[in-house]
């Protein structure tokens, strides 16, 4: 017996569509106009599932939302907004519904969405505490970023596209694979791509295949995939990523069509992506399309109270099995939590774990810590902690420039300076080449790499 999907849309014209679309996709639909006529077809026979549209023109929504959720027979609810109504979907995911798709949505998505949930519903998520524990243990516990970890929490179950933005090493794809455990697909593989610093084709190759070989999107199939710094991604690639998350098929380079792949997508970011779409290097339709949930992550600096909880879980992952983690004296403790940390929980564990090697049997004392640590500065709003270390060139004594790129990535490191210098050059390559002692065209292919400019 087909499954039956009782959907609640008060404009009729929209409501016909859905119901052609679910009926085709093998479902047995009714139609329920009002919030009255929910509530009535949902006490005579309870459906499968709901979707249901959260502003109806004789009440909330979320009433019916609730009715479902606590019934004899919980029934997993779709909810259904228009773009500025987000936070209220949101809202609801943390009341209990199962996914929210917001208007306009297309076919696939539709059809997606509620086999994915009514998937969810056979086979509930486990373990929702311990990951939720493990998490505050390697993002922190404090307010800062517990609304982030919430809102994580909350999408999790969902198909909801979440674009994670905050500086590097703030732990974006931890909090990716949080969303990916407490999912529905936590049994499927998690994927994560890094989308700077390679040029275009090799970055296709990697995500889509060619050929015979299949890419990121084919070992996610069924999981997540996860696009790390997505706004370092060349045009080009933007256009395919966007086919994809419309008709969720791949075409290989080389290779026939055919490939329609059930992937969740979770990008992120250390730009704003906003800005990134309003100067023209990032595409507004791909934004519009991923920018559904933004989810911010805050630096280290910005929540020191979690600084001291994170120096255990990193020294207890550091301990070999069945060693006791090594322990920081108080003052040891209080000038490191006093650090600015530029590069955030990467500089962090990098660091410690450096300290706790150089210790060997013995106890980590202020030797085995860099002594730039303690002279770093927190690079300034809307500067990485390289470009940072530009700007103090010629600054004074106090912090010597190289001290700021400590714990930063020779890759991260190479592109702020030359992003630095042709800037200092008003934009001119030639001249920025000269100084860095390279030729332009070495220039020219980076920035198209990276989409700079």
């Amino acid at each position: 017996m087909a499954r039956q999907v009782l959907l609640v849309e008060d404009t009729a014209s929209l409501a016909l569509v859905y119901a052609a679309v679910l009926r085709r996709a093998g479902y047995g639909v009714r139609i329920a106009g009002t919030l009255a006529e929910g509530r009535d077809a949902l006490d005579a026979q309870r459906p499968d599932l709901i979707l249901l549209d959260l502003l109806l023109p004789d009440g909330d929504g979320r009433d019916l939302l609730t009715a479902a959720r606590h019934g004899r027979k919980p029934v997993p609810v779709i909810v259904v907004t228009a773009n500025g109504s987000i936070g209220r979907a949101v809202s609801a995911m943390q009341s209990g519904a199962a996914d929210f798709l917001v208007k306009p949505f297309d076919e696939s998505r539709l059809v997606s969405a509620v086999g994915a949930a009514l998937a969810g519903a056979a086979r509930p998520a486990t373990g929702a505490a311990a990951a939720r524990a493990d998490l505050a243990a390697q993002l922190g516990a404090g307010p800062e970023v517990r609304a982030a970890a919430e809102a994580a929490s909350a999408l999790a179950p969902s198909t909801a596209a979440i674009f994670l933005t905050g500086e590097r090493g703030a732990g974006k794809e931890i909090l990716a694979r949080h969303v990916h455990r407490l999912s529905h697909r936590a049994d499927r593989p998690f994927v994560a791509v890094s989308c700077d610093n390679i040029d275009t084709t090799a970055l296709e190759a990697e995500i889509f295949g060619t050929g015979a070989r299949g890419g990121a999107v084919h070992r996610a199939a069924g999981g997540t995939l996860f696009l790390d710094e997505i706004c370092d991604m060349g045009f080009e690639t933007q256009a395919r990523v966007l086919r994809f998350l419309q008709t969720s098929a791949v075409v290989r380079d080389g290779a026939a069509p055919g490939d329609v792949l059930d992937v969740r997508v979770i990008c992120a970011t250390s730009r704003d992506p906003e800005t990134e779409v309003r100067e023209g290097r990032f595409r507004e339709d791909l934004f519009l399309r991923l920018h559904v949930v933004p989810i911010h992550l805050p630096p280290l600096r910005d929540r020191p109270k979690d600084i001291p909880a994170l120096m255990s879980a990193i020294l207890a992952d550091a301990a070999p099995d069945g060693a006791a983690p090594k322990a920081l004296s108080p003052d040891l403790a209080c000038e490191l939590a006093a650090a600015p940390w530029p590069v955030n929980l990467r500089q962090m564990r990098a660091v410690l774990t450096r300290a706790c090697g150089l210790a060997g049997n013995g106890p980590i004392t202020r030797d085995h810590i860099p002594d730039a640590v303690f002279r770093l500065r927190p690079p300034p709003a809307g500067r990485t902690a390289p470009a940072a270390a530009l700007d103090a060139l010629g600054g004074g004594p106090a912090t010597r420039a190289i001290d700021l790129l400590v714990g930063a990535t020779l890759a991260d490191v190479e592109r702020d300076l030359i992003e630095a210098t042709i800037d200092a050059c008003n934009g001119s390559l030639p001249r920025a080449a000269k100084l860095l002692g390279v030729s332009p065209s070495t220039l020219y292919r980076k920035r198209d790499a990276w989409m700079v400019g």
